[in-house]
């Protein structure tokens, strides 16, 4: 009966252990967050959907990673970016509710008949405020000029 409580004391020991390797692992190796990314499948009005992590950056807010993510553009091979490759983040940042984000001027430089600027505003926008609710409105603006922002708060 004796060598019945040691096997159980050294089992829940080790899986005691192993807990906290795991715990420990997960909190100071945490890489980043996932988020959710739509993007409309190209030659139709159809959207994919797409979850994938975006590792943090220090020094670097989240929302400016999620929107560099965001332009990278679709994993789907099917599906196509809201600009042209190539399109950076100038600056990017949040103040009181509303996302000023300043993309380099490639953000223009695509010349196919499926990309609109409209439609690709209206995209970041569904994308970055389902992501992050804070954002109420929306201020883009093309190689630091004006482009869209939203007139109301939703």
């Amino acid at each position: 009966m004796l060598m019945k409580n040691k096997k159980k004391v050294l089992f829940f020991s080790v899986l005691g252990l192993l807990l906290a390797v795991s715990l420990c692992s997960y909190f100071f190796h945490f890489m980043g967050f996932r988020y959710s990314f739509k993007y409309r499948i190209s030659g139709s009005d159809k959207m994919v959907f797409e979850t994938r992590p975006v590792p943090s950056v220090e020094g670097t807010s989240m929302l400016t990673l999620y929107v560099e993510e965001l332009l990278l553009g679709p994993s789907s091979q099917r599906a196509r970016p809201f600009f042209s490759l190539g399109t950076r983040v100038l600056f990017c940042f949040e103040r009181n509710g509303t996302m000023f984000l300043n993309l380099s001027e490639q953000a223009v430089m695509d010349f196919s008949p499926e990309v609109n600027l409209q439609d690709s505003y209206e995209l970041l926008k569904m994308n970055v405020k389902a992501n992050f609710p804070s954002i109420k409105k929306i201020e883009l603006f093309i190689d630091g000029n004006p482009v869209f922002f939203d007139a109301k708060t939703e």
